[in-house]
């Protein structure tokens, strides 16, 4: 799919917030944040947006990046979703053949790797910068480092994709998805994730193209708050209903709603596991007619959340019985 490398990138960001906010002691105010936008240093210093996955999770020491990233096949740490670490690669490499930068910081120490498909060697893992003509293979960054994100503190880490080659605007949206490019970001991941853990902040950044220091009010970061909470605000009704071995969940939506961003919400339906929203159906492949809904379905949201039995498959795409 073509929006699936920034499900993988922000899962693998949530994640890491999320270990780092469980590593705090109760006294320790911390909030786990994940930002999308684009590399402003980056631009700065070449002109060219690129996007980049920035989090204050707990971060990786230099051994870490060299095993983790350096192997197509490394998952990562450990985690509940299967294959995780593998996807970001996988659904990353084959649109950035110019290179994917990671800088990772750990109890306040810095390293740097750049990591794609190295031709001579005809394999994935740690490449030569095109940018300086040397090997990234996860050397320090100094203590006064001035292209460190502002939200990271003692760890966290930022992930930039250059693309196809160094002229690319990597914010763009891919081929055929909704939203433009000031608000794809935004929706597809108000689309993909149902809701997100209640101490979490995620934010993208919209209209990212515009001076970002003449235009601030709109050239910013905003929230992403969920799909749940964005159909309870555009809904004139709703509900849940416990079946036999699932969870229902519906909204009849306000005929006179406004648009969300710039597309405006329609009936569909679609299931929730693990908190994403997978099977998603609208137009003809809305599922509202096998639970009786045959008129207005273009105002019905009905989502069944999957008990156990189910798991994600490999590429995050769909479910599968835990059989297989």
């Amino acid at each position: 799919l073509p929006n699936q490398f920034v499900r993988e990138f922000v899962r693998n960001s949530i994640e890491a917030a999320l270990r780092a906010s469980q590593s705090k002691k109760p006294e320790e105010k911390f909030n786990p944040m994940v930002i999308v936008e684009p590399n402003w240093h980056y631009f700065e210093k070449f002109g060219c947006h690129k996007i980049c996955f920035i989090d204050n999770g707990d971060g990786m020491t230099a051994e870490e990046m060299i095993h983790h990233l350096n192997n197509l096949s490394s998952s990562g740490h450990s985690n509940e979703f299967e294959n995780y670490g593998v996807g970001a690669k996988i659904a990353a490499f084959t649109r950035n053949h110019a290179g994917i930068i990671y800088e990772s910081w750990k109890d306040g120490v810095g390293h740097l790797m750049m990591i794609g498909y190295d031709e001579s060697a005809r394999s994935y893992g740690i490449i030569r910068s095109p940018i300086r003509d040397e090997w990234f293979e996860a050397p320090a960054l100094p203590e006064d480092y001035p292209d460190k994100p502002d939200i990271i503190d003692k760890h966290g880490t930022r992930v930039t994709l250059l693309g196809s080659c160094l002229e690319e605007d990597t914010m763009l949206p891919p081929s055929g998805t909704s939203g433009g490019k000031d608000e794809w970001l935004r929706l597809y991941m108000n689309s993909r994730f149902f809701r997100l853990p209640n101490n979490l902040s995620l934010k993208v950044r919209v209209r990212y193209h515009t001076d970002r220091h003449e235009d601030k009010k709109h050239n910013a970061n905003y929230p992403v708050t969920g799909q749940s909470s964005v159909l309870d605000k555009h809904a004139e009704s709703s509900g849940t209903l416990k079946l036999r071995d699932v969870k229902a969940y519906w909204w009849i939506l306000k005929s006179d709603r406004q648009a969300h961003g710039r597309v405006k919400l329609t009936g569909h339906t679609g299931v929730i596991h693990e908190d994403e929203i997978f099977e998603v159906g609208d137009g003809r492949s809305n599922r509202a007619v096998g639970f009786g809904i045959s008129l207005g379905k273009e105002n019905v949201v009905i989502y069944i959340e999957a008990s156990r039995g189910y798991r994600q498959n490999v590429a995050r795409t769909g479910l599968t019985d835990n059989d297989g």
